[in-house]
């Protein structure tokens, strides 16, 4: 099946059961007859604007059926779409429009003239490419990752993948993170419901909700989300058959909860880098292995028609259980990095037998019976709430700043078993004030890439080689307690609490910001979920975004 193209796939499911329901979302539903009529005016529409095969079209929309329907049109003229996350800075949005080349910006389909009757030019072929997202670079601009027609339907038309026709698969990752590719064309290729998410970002309460009034059945969220979903809500959806994570380290105690909770539910843990196509590996039955006691999860074996080499720094094979670097091979691996042939020719290498291979920088060993087994980086990069980070991307915004000298970047283990982004910087001059520096970058670069902290240092330490040496970079001591008033109301102190168990800080002041004291939008659902508990308030996540202090937090609590 990996001859075909995305658009094959779904207008052959809409030939076979064309009064199935393609699409459920907020607005209502679209059977598989009419996501294809629909998607065939839109490309009409811009096969009239000059869309052809290689055309980049970027499609700045929220996640909803009106981008699943601009997507699929565009992929029927022979484009490939530039997914746009709206919450980006503007900033950001402009270079990743102008690096993809795309002259064509959507914010819908009221962009388009669907009323034209143009034919449509020459469909895709198998290795043109169908979407280009950008991941973190590590010199500073994120590299576009061009995947082919042929990587999806390799991924979506796996035999063991286990999405079926009468399945509900939940579209809620961002659109232009690669797992979407997984859910929208998962669903929509085998026949299954493609149930997408309100637009924004929701907490663990009322993603829960949504996916029991969708009836959601199989659903991708990342290891983060995951982990909260099951420590801060302790239940999973009913009814839910499949549920996979990843984009980082799955928690082998966490699987243990969601398994006790919910035995009905598959657990599978999936690997893969953006290069990969969304999944390389997978393993499934999560819950039986994690009964063992084990401390962690195998990420499993490749997928059909794909190749895992463990290899030295020599580039070969090393024996079964030792470490080495993760290479992968197959009709998965993405063409290369956009109008970057250098950055491709570093990471996608040949083989002895002349097949390209990924160079993951991932250490893996492979275990008795196959699994492989990931033990970290062989660089820097760390994943930051399922996103890929390069620190020296940071790094390099951060230089851009007036009053920067130097910077330094690194991530560190959390609390919850994940990572976060921690920067260093040297300024200009002693007097500088740097205390507005994580707003100057929030508006530059994504929320993933704003560091949790910001450390001042006179000079960064430097190794004999004279490269800043990380090691030597001092671990940030606790938020100090003297930044505002201390609690006094009974919902003060029950803020100020649940903000230093969640946050692990000593102490909370009425004036501090929980994004300032190191904390994140994972961490603000676990605020939302304690004091749900605590209060029996119907709190959700967009209550607490709105309150700036602690003090404010508090006294919505005291209005609610």
């Amino acid at each position: 099946m990996t001859g075909s193209t995305v658009p094959e796939l779904v207008d052959r499911q809409a030939a076979v059961t064309p009064d199935a329901i393609a699409l459920h979302h907020p607005g209502g539903t679209l059977t598989y007859a009419a996501l294809k009529a629909r998607s065939d005016e839109l490309a009409a529409a811009l096969a009239a604007l000059g869309v052809r095969r290689e055309t980049p079209v970027a499609l700045q929309v929220p996640r909803s059926a009106e981008a699943v329907l601009l997507m699929l049109a565009v992929l029927k003229c022979g484009g490939f779409y530039v997914p746009l996350d709206p919450g980006h800075p503007d900033a950001h949005r402009a270079r990743t429009i102008a690096d993809s080349g795309a002259r064509l910006v959507l914010a819908g389909t009221a962009d388009l003239d669907s009323t034209v009757d143009t034919a449509l030019p020459e469909a895709p072929l198998p290795g043109n490419p169908a979407y280009l997202v950008y991941t973190s670079g590590s010199t500073g601009t994120p590299k576009g990752v061009a995947a082919t027609h042929e990587a999806v339907a390799n991924l979506v038309t796996q035999p063991g993948l286990g999405i079926e026709p009468g399945d509900r698969v939940m579209q809620y990752a961002p659109l232009a993170f690669d797992a979407s590719t997984f859910e929208i064309w998962g669903a929509l290729a085998r026949g299954a419901t493609l149930a997408v998410a309100p637009p924004g970002a929701l907490g663990t309460s009322d993603l829960l909700e949504f996916m029991e009034r969708a009836e959601v059945s199989v659903a991708w969220l990342t290891a983060g989300l995951f982990h909260e979903l099951v420590t801060a809500e302790k239940r999973l959806p009913a009814g839910l058959r499949l549920l996979f994570s990843g984009g980082d380290t799955v928690r082998a105690d966490v699987v243990r909860q969601a398994a006790a909770l919910a035995p009905e539910t598959v657990l599978v843990n999936g690997y893969g880098p953006t290069e990969c196509t969304t999944f390389a590996t997978l393993q499934p039955g999560l819950g039986a292995l994690a009964a063992d006691g084990r401390s962690t999860m195998p990420i499993g074996r490749p997928l059909a028609g794909v190749a895992a080499h463990v290899l030295d720094d020599r580039l070969a094979p090393v024996p079964d259980g030792e470490t080495g670097q993760l290479y992968v091979s197959g009709p998965n691996l993405a063409r290369g990095y956009h109008a970057r042939p250098g950055a491709t020719a570093a990471r996608f290498v040949a083989g002895p037998d002349g097949t390209r291979r990924y160079r993951t920088g991932d250490l893996v060993r492979r275990l008795p019976g196959g699994a492989l087994e990931f033990r970290g980086r062989a660089d820097r990069q760390v994943k930051i709430r399922g996103f890929r980070v390069e620190p020296g991307e940071l790094e390099a915004v951060l230089g851009e700043h007036p009053d920067v000298r130097a910077a330094a970047a690194v991530g560190v283990p959390d609390e919850a078993g994940g990572s976060r982004l921690l920067a260093y910087v040297v300024p200009e001059r002693d007097e500088a004030d740097l205390s507005a520096l994580r707003t100057w970058l929030a508006e530059r670069v994504p929320a993933y890439l704003v560091p949790s902290s910001v450390l001042r240092l006179p000079a960064l330490p430097l190794s004999p080689n004279g490269k800043v040496d990380v090691a030597a970079l001092p671990v940030p001591g606790e938020p100090s307690a003297e930044t505002g008033p201390a609690p006094v109301t009974p919902a003060e102190k029950l803020v100020a609490e649940t903000w230093q168990a969640v946050l692990g800080v000593d102490a909370v002041g009425m004036d501090d910001n929980f994004f300032e004291l190191g904390g994140d939008s994972l961490r603000m659902n676990r605020v939302a979920a304690e004091l749900r508990r605590a209060t029996g308030l119907p709190i959700a996540l967009a209550d607490l975004l709105l309150a700036e202090t602690a003090g404010e937090l508090a006294r919505s609590l005291e209005e609610h």
